[in-house]
């Protein structure tokens, strides 16, 4: 154990040995590490003290350069200076010359001047001399002059003054003449008005009781008398107001006699060096009769006028008594008739509501025989599918004669030329808008033309259709419309089998492909127009395919729902080869479209023609062209499902997006802001238009065309959501900053911009197309 411990010390010690061995080593290269640093640090002072002498001799020969070239530059400045000092005071000293020149002349002028006004002034004392010398002549005739016109002037007096005097007199008695017999006339009128009231007044009573005895003369008696009453009335108010007229014409002559007295009696006092006291007498005296007269056809007057008041009272009086009388008698037999309208209205009730539950208890007896057999075997169903499926729109709709055209620029002008040769022309620019907006159906799949009646809204998707290798039905939408069933049909219980419309007839005709049957339209286009869309609510009828429409974006397999009776649905494919197209008016007997329409649908508007064209002969269809239709798959490659601003075209159509965002801006405090589903519609529309996708390799042309579908897109899409926007106000500044972005560039849309807002509505109402006639 001792031996065991020794070792265990022994071999401490040597590890302890080991470690100082180790230690001395460490140490050694720590100093040799120190002496290497040492000298490093010394060769680095070196460096640094040879760098900073060699720093010091460049900045030295540096500030040697710079003062050289300092007193190079000091002297070719002061050189430049005295050059600009001698140039400067040539200029000055010719300026001076110059200006020196200019004041003698001016000091020429101003003598000249000076001579003409002294002579003007010597011409002025002439002619003042002139002047004193011909008043003074005057001045001596003046006198003569007028002692010779008083004298002739006293002469005129007089004459006149006879004259007036008989002039008077004649006016007097044919005063008093009319006094009198108006006097007589009065006298005479009421005596017979008098008569004439008692008579009526027996008549009228007459009248009552017939109209009381005899119902059915009723109306006629009552507009009889009336009538009668009201322009005899009339007539003696008349003639009233005709004499009280003709009276106060009388007076008015008589005020005019006696101004007239006034004026001559103020001239006759103004001569006081006259002896006139007499005839100022005798002036006066006529005044005093004449006054006394005044006041008598005063007096008159004003008793007529009393009477008149009276009469019309008494009148009056009678007119609202008879007017009691009738409203009572219409009164009555307004009550009466009610009464029986309302007894056959009730009676009509009864036997209709009658019926009704007589028809709904079999109803519900039929349908309680039928139930079991329509969930056990689905035999019903199967039938009702065969029933409708086997009734086509229309037999004559086969697919016989194909159109070869696939150059989509050759199919619009070839179609624009037969428009033109059927008799009906299109500005070019509204055919390939309704193309394009027909070609972008997946994003809004409802095209809506409006305008004024007899653009041609419904005749442009009947022509587009026949030359285009469309097959086209067109239907009247109806007040009543209310439910998808106004448009697809519905299953008549009594005669039990499916009503169906010309619609429903007509995209299961488009459903089947032309192998499974002979009236199959599948593999061809085919177009609805909804004619006069907006006389019923389309959210309403059409509900159901807007859902649909924006089911089917981006999917095939979408259906629609035929409810052909009680829990029987037959699912119909909702297929893109057929289009739908609705035109409509805006007045006061039609809906308007809701956001909910306006973001699915392109907005069309049709321009108001500027010349009236006649028709040379009435030609049809098939005079122009016979019917050819257009494959499916020539229609399908045309259509553009991609973007076509990608790459290193993507600025083309980022100015545009930028344009619509800051409109977006304007319009969101109006509560008018587009969502993504407008925008993309935009761009998708942009790519799809035929101009735009032709000169895509042509850059400038590109950039023109795109800002062409812009615009159009600018009418279909945002100006539609203005409709309504108060002009006045602050709703008017969202407005005006629309219109600086079409101002500023240079849309063409600017001037149906501005007859939006001027009308006499107040409000924001876009009815114009004058762009579209820019082709």
């Amino acid at each position: 154990m001792i031996e065991n411990s020794k070792d265990k010390i022994k071999d401490n010690d040597m590890k302890d040995r080991d470690r100082k061995i180790d230690l001395d080593k460490k140490e050694q290269q720590l100093k040799d590490y120190h002496k290497k640093l040492v000298s490093e640090k010394d060769e680095f002072n070196k460096i640094k003290d040879g760098f900073e002498k060699y720093k010091q001799d460049e900045m030295k020969k540096l500030h040697e350069k710079l003062q050289g070239e300092e007193l190079t530059y000091k002297s070719k400045l002061e050189e430049e200076k005295i050059r600009t000092i001698t140039s400067l005071k040539e200029d000055f000293l010719e300026s001076v010359k110059n200006e020196y020149e200019k004041v003698n002349l001016k000091l020429d002028e101003i003598t000249q001047k000076e001579l003409k006004v002294i002579a003007w002034q010597q011409e002025i004392d002439n002619t003042k001399r002139l002047l004193n010398q011909k008043q003074e002549l005057f001045e001596s005739q003046k006198e003569k002059l007028l002692s010779e016109y008083q004298q002739e002037l006293v002469i005129d007096k007089e004459i006149f003054n006879n004259k007036l005097e008989e002039e008077r007199v004649h006016k007097l008695k044919e005063v008093a003449k009319t006094i009198e017999k108006l006097y007589e006339d009065k006298a005479k009128e009421i005596e017979e008005n008098e008569e004439l009231l008692r008579e009526q007044d027996a008549e009228l009573k007459t009248k009552v009781a017939e109209i009381f005895a005899k119902e059915k003369y009723l109306e006629s008696r009552e507009a009889l008398l009336e009538k009668i009453a009201f322009e005899k009335v009339q007539e003696d108010i008349k003639n009233y107001q005709e004499k009280v007229s003709a009276f106060e014409n009388a007076n008015q002559l008589l005020r005019e006699e006696l101004s007239d007295l006034r004026i001559y009696l103020d001239s006759y006092e103004k001569n006081g060096d006259r002896d006139l006291s007499r005839e100022v007498d005798e002036k006066n005296q006529e005044v005093i009769r004449f006054r006394n007269l005044l006041e008598e056809a005063i007096k008159v007057k004003n008793d007529l006028k009393i009477e008149l008041d009276k009469t019309n009272r008494e009148d009056e009086e009678k007119r609202k008594e008879l007017y009691i009388e009738n409203e009572a008698l219409k009164k009555s037999i307004e009550d009466t008739e009610r009464f029986k309208s309302d007894n056959e209205i009730l009676n009509d009730k009864a036997t209709s509501t009658k019926n009704h539950i007589d028809f709904l208890q079999g109803e519900n007896k039929d349908l309680n025989d039928r139930l079991q057999s329509i969930y056990s075997d689905g035999t019903e169903i199967e039938e009702r599918i065969k029933d409708i499926k086997g009734k086509p729109y229309r037999k004559d709709m086969i697919l016989e004669s194909q159109m070869n055209i696939t150059n989509e620029i050759k199919y619009l002008d070839s179609m624009q030329e037969n428009m033109k040769e059927f008799g009906v022309e299109y500005p070019k620019r509204l055919l390939y808008a309704f193309h394009t907006a027909l070609k972008s159906a997946e994003f809004s799949p409802l095209t809506v033309l409006s305008g004024v009646s007899g653009t041609g809204k419904s005749e442009l998707p009947k022509l587009y259709s026949h030359f285009g290798g469309f097959n086209f039905l067109a239907e009247a939408v109806q007040p009543t419309w209310d439910s998808p069933a106004s448009m697809m049909g519905y299953y008549n219980t009594i005669d039990r089998k499916f009503d169906s419309t010309n619609i429903l007839k007509f995209l299961l005709q488009t459903s089947q492909s032309k192998n499974e049957s002979t009236y199959g339209l599948k593999e061809s286009m085919n177009m609805v127009l909804l004619d006069e869309m907006n006389l019923a609510h389309i959210e309403l009828y059409f509900a159901e395919f807007l859902s649909k429409f924006e089911l089917r974006r981006g999917r095939d397999g979408v259906n629609l729902d035929i409810q052909l009776g009680t829990a029987l649905n037959y699912p119909l494919p909702l297929d893109r080869n057929m289009l739908w197209i609705g035109t409509m008016n805006e007045d006061e007997t039609t809906k308007s479209l809701s956001d909910k329409v306006l973001d699915r649908a392109f907005s069309i508007n049709f321009p108001r023609p500027t010349e009236l064209k006649s028709r040379a002969k009435l030609k049809t269809l098939s005079d122009v062209k016979s019917f050819e239709y257009l494959p499916r798959e020539t229609w399908d490659k045309w259509i553009r499902k991609e973007s076509l601003f990608t790459g290193d075209r993507s600025e083309v159509i980022q100015k545009y997006k930028d344009m619509s965002n800051q409109i977006n801006q304007y319009l969101a405090p109006t509560g008018r802001a587009i969502g993504h589903r407008v925008w993309q519609s935009m761009e998708y529309y942009i790519s799809n238009h035929p101009l735009v996708i032709n000169s895509i390799d042509n850059n400038d042309d590109l950039v023109k065309n795109v800002k062409l579908a812009f615009e159009e897109q600018l009418v279909q899409k945002i100006m539609p959501k203005l409709r309504g926007i108060e002009v006045h106000g602050k709703e008017k500044d969202s407005l005006m900053s629309i219109k600086d972005i079409l101002n500023q560039n240079e849309f063409a849309i600017t001037e149906d911009f501005e007859l939006s807002m001027d009308n006499p509505y107040g409000q924001f109402i876009w009815n114009s197309a004058n762009y579209l006639k820019e082709d």
